[in-house]
């Protein structure tokens, strides 16, 4: 597997805007609240201070209108011409301060149902005035109809009857609309209590999703960075550690259960002067084409690593020397060889294997290592492209058990005779 391209690490700047979001938020509902609160109490004592001067307003009026209604009323009573007189000045006196009362309640803030209800009132103190000013005639007449008075002042009682009803209506209207501006308020309360949740819910889901996004990136580097502690980064394969645990793993279930594992020791012919010559990049590029390859080969009961540099290593399970490991090696040997080409440049690739199987040639993981090893290295002294089995003969050391191939790609057919005459030329020379 090839290596992931370096990507910065925005952690740090998430988690910062983050943060920024959240606290922005938090500062915005702080905000929003204070506004929302600033804007109530100041609408509520608005409303108030109006409600108050527009009732205490038509209570005085309507305090007038009755005083002034009493004083109509007694002049049906007052035989004294002078008594009337005053009667007439006491009503006269009345009016002017209802009519005071009235201009300043037209100087609050009147609401589109209020002026309904002052324009009825209005109508009622002109019909009332008209009225006052019959009265006065009949009262300052040198003969008084006493009837007609009676008449008129009846008359008169009706009106201001009329007039104190509507002032009533202005009364409760006040009341009503001062309930309704509650409510209003109260809604719009609501309203912002709702939009303070949302804008809550809003920071509180964006802190989950930085914290999941947190975990998410930590565990994320926590998983490469394992996988880098056991793997390699160019290629994905496991690297010498990984590797070296995963051959004791092994060789402890091969000895438990009393089978047959083989250990295989690459190392690339002419990676070196391919590296130097076509460049790094081409040279990784190689590496990446060639664990492809041997793991396209070796699918299966096997562990593929890259201990270092251009040498690799695969662990065989319950592999025995036979047909099965020759014709392994064969196309190990041969798939390698086809590489002709990597990035547009050509190239020709072989490979020196070394192997060594348990029990036969070691029991512990550095026995098959250096067993496959100096396989490895005996094969590249044989003209390299091939592969030689380690083994151990008696009284003569290490030597090679059998070379499949040359460097030149020619193949040793697979008989002992042929393999035990390669081996003792090796000896003699």
């Amino acid at each position: 597997m090839p290596s992931r391209p370096y990507r910065i690490d925005r952690t740090k700047l998430i988690i910062g805007l983050g943060f920024l979001a959240v606290f922005s938020l938090m500062i915005a509902v702080t905000s929003v609240s204070m506004a929302t609160l600033q804007s109530v109490n100041s609408g509520m004592a608005t409303l108030v201070e109006s409600n108050d001067a527009k009732t205490a307003g038509t209570f005085r009026m309507r305090d007038l209108i009755r005083l002034r209604s009493a004083s109509a009323d007694s002049l049906a009573r007052e035989p004294d011409a002078i008594g009337r007189e005053a009667l007439l000045a006491d009503i006269a006196q009345r009016t002017d301060h209802y009519l005071e009362s009235r201009r300043s309640l037209g100087e609050l803030a009147i609401r589109p149902r209020e002026r309904e209800v002052l324009q009825d009132i209005d109508a009622a103190e002109r019909r009332i005035a008209d009225a006052y000013r019959g009265v006065s005639e009949l009262v300052r007449a040198a003969a008084p109809d006493p009837e007609r008075l009676a008449s008129e002042l009846k008359g008169l009682q009706l009106q201001e009857h009329v007039l104190l009803n509507h002032l009533n209506d202005l009364v409760k209207l006040e009341r009503t609309l001062a309930n309704e501006a509650l409510e209003s308020n109260r809604s719009a309360y609501r309203r912002t209590q709702q939009i303070l949740i949302l804008i809550v819910a809003c920071a509180l889901a964006l802190s989950v999703l930085i914290c999941g996004m947190v975990v998410s990136r930590v565990s994320r580097a926590n998983e490469r960075i394992a996988h880098l502690a056991n793997h390699d980064d160019l290629t994905g394969l496991h690297n010498r550690r990984s590797f070296e645990e995963h051959l004791r793993h092994t060789l402890a279930i091969a000895e438990r259960n009393r089978e047959c594992y083989g250990l295989l020791y690459f190392d690339l012919d002419r990676f070196k002067i391919i590296n130097d010559s076509l460049g790094h990049d081409v040279g990784d590029a190689l590496l990446v084409v060639v664990s492809r390859r041997i793991g396209a080969c070796v699918r299966g009961r096997v562990t593929l690593a890259r201990p270092g540099g251009d040498e690799f290593t695969v662990i065989v399970d319950r592999m025995a020397p036979g047909r099965e490991l020759d014709d392994l090696v064969g196309r190990l040997l041969d798939t390698l060889t086809e590489i002709d080409a990597i990035a547009g440049c050509p190239v020709q690739l072989s490979a020196s294997i070394g192997g060594a199987l348990f029990p036969e040639h070691g029991h512990t993981p550095r026995d098959l290592l250096d067993g496959a090893d100096a396989a490895m290295y005996e094969a590249k002294s044989l003209g390299k492209n091939g592969f030689v089995l380690h083994r151990s003969v008696d009284g003569l050391g290490t030597s090679p058990e059998f070379v499949r191939g040359q460097d030149s790609g020619s193949r040793l057919p697979d008989g002992v005779s042929e393999l035990a005459d390669a081996d003792t030329r090796r000896r003699r020379a």
